[in-house]
Formats: C-alpha cells, structure tokens, sequence
C-alpha cells in the first residue's frame, strides 16, 4: 500500500474523473468536507474499510490504490486510462467522446457559415 499522500492524491483524482464533488463522497461516507479534503490533502490516515467504500462509491478498484499508475487493467496487466475493473468505458472515453462530439458540432457551424 502506498502512502497516505499518494493514496489521498489518487482519491481526489478519481473522484474528480468521475465528476463527484467532495460533498457528494463526503456525505456517503459520513464524514464532513473537511475531513475528506485532509484525506484527500493526506493529512489523515484512511483506514481499509473506508477505502473500500470509497473505491465502491467511485467504481474504481482497489488495485488502483496500489499501483503508481492512475489505473491498471485486471484482464490484460497494462496500465491504461481507458479501463476499469468492470471493462465498462469509463468517464475519461465518455468526456474525450463528448468533447470530440462538441468540436464535431463546431465545424458543421463553421462549414456551413462558409458555404
């Protein structure tokens, strides 16, 4: 297991991903803002338990506490960005799918301004 820091940094970068505010996983866990800024900030310690809820609430495996990657793929052992413990697609493809989309939808108004 990795440090506290590391762990508290990789909490707030998952709950950032899968856009969750520190309210929303503060109030599933039971504890106040604050307290989940010093976990995130690795100013308090975070015992199993909780960081099994965590992993849960933000469907993010708990390997990916443990490894130095921002996530690891089960089913094949490389580190990616584009997969979870579920092989579902995750919040990264959704938000470069939307984004894609969006500048997609500017061109078509540019294309067609210039007709």
């Amino acid at each position: 297991m990795e440090n506290i820091f590391s762990i508290g940094k990789k909490i707030k970068r998952i709950r950032m991903l899968r856009d969750v505010s520190r309210t929303q996983l503060a109030e599933y866990l039971h504890l106040s803002e604050s307290a989940v800024g010093k976990i995130e900030r690795g100013e308090s310690c975070i015992d199993y338990e909780r960081l099994k809820s965590i992993g849960k609430f933000l469907n993010c495996p708990l390997n990916f506490f443990d490894e130095d990657n921002l996530f690891y793929d089960e089913n094949n052992g490389n580190n990616s960005l584009l997969t979870t413990h579920n092989s579902n697609l995750t919040i990264v493809n959704d938000k470069l799918i939307e984004v894609l989309q969006k500048i997609a939808d500017q061109l078509s108004v540019l294309i067609e301004k210039i007709k």
